[in-house]
C-alpha cells in the first residue's frame, strides 16, 4: 500500500495521523500566485491503482516589513590602519563644523581596544555619514559604558609644520599646495616612523590664488587651521575613503574645489490685499470730582460722571 502527490512538479509522501484519521502533508507555495493541480497516486494491498486530481488556489500574501534604520562605527587603527571592529550604536551625537571644530560624541557597550588618534567610519543604513578621529575614550569605573570623544577626520593633520614651496598657490592651485604639504610632512618625511603608508592623496582641480598662508609665524603654521581656512574661503573639501587593495587597506583622500550650489530665492514679496490692526490703550471710564456750591462752601455731595457709550 503506498500513497504520494504530485504538486507544482515536487512529489510528496503523505503521513497517516492516528488521531484524526487522515493523511496529512505539507506542500511547499510557488512563488507565482494562480490556479494550481494536486495529483494524488494510490495503489492498495493487491496493487491496484488509483488516481485523483484536486484543485488548489494558491494566494500569495506579500508582507511589507520596514526596517529599522540601523547604525554601524567601523574602528581603524592609525598606525596600519586594521580593523579594529565593527560594533552597531545607538546612543550618538555627530557635529560636522569645520569650523568650529565641534566633537562628536559616540557611546558603546563594547570594549574594542580602541585608542586616540584611531579613525572611526560611522555608517547609517550602509552610507558613510560621519569621518572622524578618536580624541579621547573615557569609561568611569564599573560602567560598561565607553564614551568616544570624536573630532572630524582633517584634525589628523592638526601639526604645525615649516611653510614650504608656497608659490603653489598662486602658480598651480589651493590643492596642489595643500597635496604637497600633507606629502611632504605626513607621507615623506624623514622620519619613518610617522609616515603613515596606508595614506594616498589626489588633486582633482587646480584653484590658483594669488594669497599667502594667513596663519603663519616664524615660518610655522597649523596644517589643519589652513585647511579649514582654504574650506571656508576657495570651497577647498576633503573626500575621505578606505579601500581594500592587495596590500591591505588604504585610506585615499581627494582634494577639490566644490563650490556649493547657489539656491534662487524668490524675494519679490505678494502686495497685501487684507490688513487688520487691532490697537489697544487704557481708558477712564468713570470720574469723581468736587464741586463748590454757593461762595466756595463745599457741599458734601458728590458729583458722578458717567461716560457712556465709550
Amino acid at each position: 500500500m503506498a500513497l504520494s502527490l504530485t504538486f507544482n512538479g515536487t512529489t510528496y509522501t503523505p503521513t497517516y495521523n492516528t488521531q484524526t484519521g487522515y493523511f496529512e502533508i505539507n506542500l511547499t507555495a510557488p512563488e507565482t500566485g494562480g490556479i494550481y493541480q494536486a495529483d494524488a497516486t494510490y495503489t492498495d494491498v493487491f496493487g491496484q491503482v488509483s488516481t485523483a486530481q484536486e484543485i488548489i488556489r494558491v494566494i500569495l500574501d506579500f508582507i511589507d516589513i520596514q526596517l529599522q534604520p540601523k547604525t554601524f562605527m567601523w574602528v581603524f587603527d592609525y598606525k596600519d590602519l586594521s580593523v579594529k571592529g565593527c560594533v552597531e550604536i545607538q546612543d550618538y551625537e555627530i557635529n560636522i563644523d569645520e569650523e568650529t571644530n565641534a566633537t562628536s560624541f559616540v557611546k558603546i557597550l563594547k570594549d574594542i581596544n580602541a585608542k586616540a588618534r584611531d579613525y572611526v567610519v560611522i555608517k547609517k543604513n550602509n552610507e558613510k555619514v560621519f569621518w572622524g578621529i578618536i580624541q579621547e575614550i573615557s569609561n568611569e569605573d564599573g560602567d560598561k559604558v565607553y564614551t568616544y570623544s570624536l573630532k572630524y577626520i582633517t584634525n589628523m593633520f592638526d601639526r604645525d609644520i615649516k611653510l614650504e614651496n608656497e608659490s603653489l598657490i598662486s602658480s598651480t592651485g589651493v590643492e596642489d599646495f595643500l597635496a604637497d604639504a600633507i606629502v611632504y610632512n605626513f607621507m615623506g618625511s624623514s622620519d619613518t616612523f610617522i609616515n603613515l603608508n596606508y595614506l594616498t592623496v589626489t588633486v582633482k582641480s587646480h584653484t590658483k590664488k594669488v594669497v599667502k598662508v594667513s596663519n603663519v609665524e616664524n615660518g610655522i603654521y597649523n596644517l589643519h587651521t589652513w585647511m579649514t581656512n582654504c574650506t571656508q574661503n576657495y570651497n577647498i573639501v576633503y573626500d575621505f575613503d578606505v579601500k581594500d587593495t592587495q596590500y591591505g587597506y588604504k585610506l585615499t583622500l581627494d582634494i577639490e574645489n566644490k563650490t556649493p550650489t547657489k539656491e534662487i530665492i524668490d524675494v519679490n514679496a505678494q502686495p497685501i490685499s487684507n490688513y487688520n490692526e487691532v490697537f489697544e490703550t487704557d481708558v477712564t471710564a468713570k470720574v469723581t470730582c468736587l464741586y463748590d456750591y454757593m461762595g466756595g462752601v463745599e457741599d458734601p455731595r458728590r458729583v458722578q460722571l458717567i461716560f457712556k457709550n465709550w
